[in-house]
């Protein structure tokens, strides 16, 4: 896959998650977790080194404490999914 079209592919659920509901931010999250099981997450621009889950960490965190169950439940999963291949530290 060329690395433009992951990239335009990460922005675009990462936009999902910052901007949607629970239950479609968990849905984006799904698919970046199934990303995440592939291969290790790449920064989202040059300018940026921080992770995936770094730029998410505020968002995640409301949606964490929501009463959403099963949003919760689908969110915890991409989080460990994407944690599978990540080599950093952060």
């Amino acid at each position: 896959m060329p690395e433009i079209f992951l990239q335009q592919t990460l922005r675009c659920l990462v936009d999902v998650v910052n901007s949607e509901t629970s239950a479609l931010a968990a849905v984006a999250m799904q698919a970046l977790g199934h990303i995440g099981l592939r291969i290790s997450l790449p920064p989202l621009d040059n300018s940026n080194s921080d992770g995936i889950l770094i730029i998410l960490h505020d968002k995640l965190s409301k949606l964490l404490l929501s009463d959403d169950v099963k949003a919760i439940q689908k969110i915890v999963i991409a989080i460990g999914h994407i944690c599978v291949k990540e080599s950093s530290s952060s």
